[in-house]
């Protein structure tokens, strides 16, 4: 599966026309209403190439950025690097090698629904987040009605021309589903304050959306 990421992923999702713009108002959600923010130490898990970089508008000392291979970074992640602002982490999510409370925020985009151990991770996100600190999961409502049908519209066509049986990609990669990811959230940071955005339309149901937002306040144990 790692292929079709190297291959596919910024062709379908980045590169231009509807797609490219609705994958850029994710990214824009995970940060909304915490742009005035100050997090010095930032950790994101499964940043892959860094796409999620360029849309942080919170102050930062150091950004890390993990995944558990390497990939080229892109343009803004990449000068980041070189300012030394950002560095990158070869991690493994379910074993993160960093000590407790290292860091004022995580971040998690699209990665918990791949994991084969995801609340393991959640519990490494977790451990490595300071007291009062924060954890922003973005997490997509597949196999949800409206997730499915947008996404179709988005990327079906794109993909038939790329030869991709995207629904097969798609059920390959995505191997969890929203609600058991909701419910591994709201148990490993039970002691926490959580705060759930629904996107489009806000009502407490994963067929009905097309993303979740979980802003997590870690408490002081």
């Amino acid at each position: 599966m790692n292929d079709f990421y190297e291959k596919n992923y910024n062709e379908l999702f980045y590169s231009r026309g509807i797609a490219s713009t609705a994958t850029r108002f994710l990214h824009i959600a995970l940060e909304f209403k915490i742009r005035k923010e100050n997090y010095p130490l930032v950790l994101e898990i499964g940043g892959g190439e860094g796409n999620h970089v360029p849309f942080v508008r919170h102050s930062y000392k150091k950004y890390t950025l993990s995944d558990i291979d390497r990939r080229p970074l892109n343009p803004v992640a990449a000068q980041l690097l070189a300012e030394k602002k950002l560095k990158f982490d070869l991690q493994d999510a379910h074993k993160l090698s960093y000590e407790a409370n290292s860091f004022d925020r995580v971040v998690s985009m699209c990665v918990l629904h791949h994991l084969e151990n995801p609340e393991k991770s959640l519990v490494e996100a977790r451990r490595v987040l300071k007291p009062g600190g924060l954890a922003s999961i973005y997490l997509p409502c597949d196999p949800g009605l409206v997730y499915r049908m947008t996404r179709s519209l988005l990327v079906g066509f794109r993909s038939k021309k790329l030869g991709l049986n995207y629904r097969l990609l798609n059920a390959q990669e995505h191997r969890n589903h929203v609600q058991s990811l909701e419910l591994m959230v709201a148990h490993v940071f039970s002691e926490d304050s959580i705060r759930t955005l629904r996107f489009p339309f806000g009502i407490k149901s994963w067929n009905m959306n097309y993303f979740y937002v979980i802003h997590i306040h870690k408490g002081k144990n």
